[in-house]
Formats: C-alpha cells, structure tokens, sequence
C-alpha cells in the first residue's frame, strides 16, 4: 500500500463541521491506500470477499493491527483500499473512537464531492494525494446517511454518502460494525415504537377530552329537554287542540247541532225514543243506542231521520225486542249543511 505520511497534516485535513459524536474524520496523513479494480460481474458478497482478501494481501501489518476500510467510486470499476495501524492512532489521541457513529478518513470527503471527475486511476491518486485545506458542512440524515456540502460553496452543489457506503468506508473492525448495525437496528425499532406510542397516548388523550366534553354537552342537553319538558308537553296539547278544531273546522264537526237535529227529530214525531248513550267519532259519524216504544216508533224514527237531509244510515239499524222493550243501536252521518232529499 502506498503511504499518505508526508502529504498532509491532521490540522488541514479536520476542520469539517460536524455535528457531535455523528463523524469522525481521521486525517489522511495516517492512512496508506491502494486503488484496485474491480470486476462488474462479482456479486455484492463475491466483491466484499475480494476486497478483504485484498486488503489482507497488501497490508504491512496484520490484520487485526489496522484500521480498514474501502470505498468504491461511484460509476467506476476503482475502489480506495485504505489502512491505519491501530497503536499509531491511539497514541495520536483517537482512543474513542467507538463511540462515534461513522468514523472515515477525511479524503472520503473529496471522493465523494469530486466523483464524477475520477474516471482514471492517475486522477484518483491525484486527487488521495492532494493536501485540502477545504471546509465541508455536514448534516446526518435519516438512517444515517450523510449530506455533504463545501462551505460557501456558490453552486449550491451537495452530495451524500448512503448508509451502504458508509458501512464500508468506515474503519473499524468488522465484528464492531455488525453489532453497531443490530444495536442501531434494535434502537430504530425501539425509537418508532416510543414514536407511535406517544401518538397512539396523545391519541387517547384527544380521545378522552373530547368523550369529556361530549359528555358534559349531552348532560347539560339532557338537563335543558328535562327542563322544558312541562313546556314542550303543553305546546303539543295546544297543537293536539288546534288540530282537532282545525278537523272540525274543515269537517263541520258540530256535535251539539247533531244532537239538537236528532233531538228535534224525535220530538217531532212524537215517539218514546230514548237514549242511553251517543257516540261521535272521526268526521261527523254519530252512534246511538237506545231503547223505543216499539219496532214501529223506532223504523218511523229512522224514516224521518233520512227524510230530514241531515242524516244519511251508515249501517243497518240494529233492535231487539224483549219483554215489551225494544233496544236499538243506530249507526248514520251527520250533515250539517241540509241533503237534498231522495
């Protein structure tokens, strides 16, 4: 691997903002790097297996004595294989460095802006070697990716590193990065349930007051129908009222005129006609039941009170005779203007 000791120095290559504990950038100067072509046809896990192999085959240094990591030119076939010995960055200070959640080295930060414009090795190494004085504006995104700017930049141009991308740049250890993966994953879950649960509590919440106040409305509802009650029940006799007179009104109904009628009909011919009881129902309909001197008074009372224009029989008349005693029941209709006579 080739080495990036003399081409920079920590204090140009640090000076991204960042926000705390989400990026830790390590200068270039502590790495060494190898660019490598890689075969498009390789499978996502044939390339990682190739790459560590890779990595393996060009260290000066074990394995398990290095930082490591790749990172792969996007729209390319070139990778960035880099390394930095572990006891190296220790004693530099970089002792905590698991407790940040990406850890790259700086000249990421330039393959990503500069991208586009590394379509050959010689401009890749130009690029790994170049010592950079720029200021970069970082923001992390959701599921940790991050979005990249250069700080007053005019162009407006931003760029991000995927969650993917960073999995691999960063440098420490394998095993380390699975299980930051389950426990970010775990937390993920963990935050979105406690998300959905203070909705679902501010649900109930909203739920609650609301029920509280729909039940205070219907109560003070039901106290004001329970106080206009007596006055609700009073108007609707007067309407009952006014319908039954309106009913008469439009109907004729006169029952003390049908009664004098009947009554002058009676008297006139003179008849033991007696009434026991008379009954008017719906539109002038009139019963009447009652006991006569006999079969003949009462036939002679039913023809004049056809003969009269005001009555019209609605059933035949109905009588018994016992003991010297006929009783009748009389159904018929009550005109109050006079019927011309048949």
């Amino acid at each position: 691997m080739q080495n990036l000791e003399n081409t920079s120095s920590p204090q140009s290559e640090a000076n991204a903002s960042l926000p705390t504990d989400a990026l830790r950038l390590i200068p270039s100067s502590y790495f060494f790097y190898e660019i490598v072509e890689i075969d498009s046809e390789l499978s996502t896990e044939e390339r990682a297996d190739f790459i560590q192999l890779q990595i393996e085959t060009l260290s000066p240094f074990p394995i398990e004595q290095i930082f490591h990591g790749y990172f792969i030119i996007p729209n390319t076939h070139y990778c960035v294989l880099y390394a930095a010995l572990k006891d190296r960055l220790l004693s530099s200070g970089f002792e905590t460095l698991n407790t940040y959640t990406w850890v790259l080295p700086h000249f990421i930060l330039e393959l990503t802006a500069k991208a586009p414009l590394l379509l050959s090795v010689s401009a890749i190494k130009e690029l790994v070697l170049k010592s950079t004085s720029d200021n970069y504006s970082i923001e992390v995104q959701k599921e940790g990716a991050l979005h990249i700017q250069k700080s007053g930049d005019s162009s407006d141009e931003a760029f991000t590193l995927t969650a993917d991308q960073l999995w691999i740049a960063d440098i420490r250890s394998l095993d380390f990065k699975e299980q930051a993966k389950r426990d970010r994953s775990r937390l993920a879950f963990l935050s979105k349930a406690f998300q959905y649960s203070l909705y679902f509590a501010a649900f109930l919440l909203i739920a609650e007051l609301a029920l509280i106040a729909a039940s205070g409305w219907l109560s003070a509802y039901a106290s004001k129908i329970e106080k206009q009650a007596t006055a609700v029940s009073r108007i609707e006799d007067q309407h009952t009222l006014i319908n039954k007179l309106d009913q008469i009104a439009q109907n004729e109904l006169r029952p003390i005129a049908l009664l004098e009628r009947a009554n002058e009909i009676r008297t006139r011919s003179g008849s033991n006609i007696i009434y026991d009881d008379v009954d008017i129902i719906g539109e002038n309909e009139v019963t009447i039941k009652g006991t006569a001197g006999s079969v003949n008074q009462f036939n002679a009372y039913v023809n004049q009170l056809k003969r009269s224009g005001y009555f019209v029989i609605s059933e035949d008349p109905k009588y018994v005779t016992r003991g010297g005693k006929t009783t009748f029941t009389l159904k018929m209709n009550y005109q109050h203007s006079k019927l011309l006579n048949p």
